[in-house]
């Protein structure tokens, strides 16, 4: 077999593995959810966001259902909010109802970050 072929064959089975999207993301430089981890099996990798006020981490967001932690008002343990398409963790007691009042008005975790950005807040994301 040439060494095309060879090119030709691995670039086929990355993409059935990957799925075509995943592939262009790669190639292209996309942020990709998925990381090829030990033995080229495939997890799914959420990133972390995060949100800062001026130069001051306020709180860490994902985009999945998950808990919401907040430090102005800490529930007794074994109790839980959570929210259907973020997980969160407050940091700054005093910007949480900023927060909160943000995430009521959005559609889904982008446009949660999109409200972030347009009141001031920077949100930058965090790499492994």
């Amino acid at each position: 077999m040439t060494k095309t072929k060879k090119t030709i064959l691995i670039v086929g089975l990355v993409v059935m593995a990957l799925g075509i999207v995943e592939v262009i993301n790669l190639f292209f430089g996309i942020e990709s959810p998925l990381v090829i981890g030990p033995g080229w099996s495939v997890h799914k990798y959420v990133p972390t966001y995060e949100v800062y006020k001026g130069d001051k981490l306020i709180a860490t967001i994902k985009p999945k259902p998950g808990p919401i932690v907040s430090t102005a008002a800490p529930l007794p343990p074994g109790q839980q909010i959570t929210h259907s398409f973020l997980t969160a963790t407050a940091f700054v007691p005093e910007e949480e109802n900023n927060l909160y009042l943000l995430l009521q008005k959005a559609k889904d975790f982008n446009d949660y970050v999109n409200l972030l950005k347009t009141s001031g807040y920077v949100v930058k994301i965090n790499h492994p």
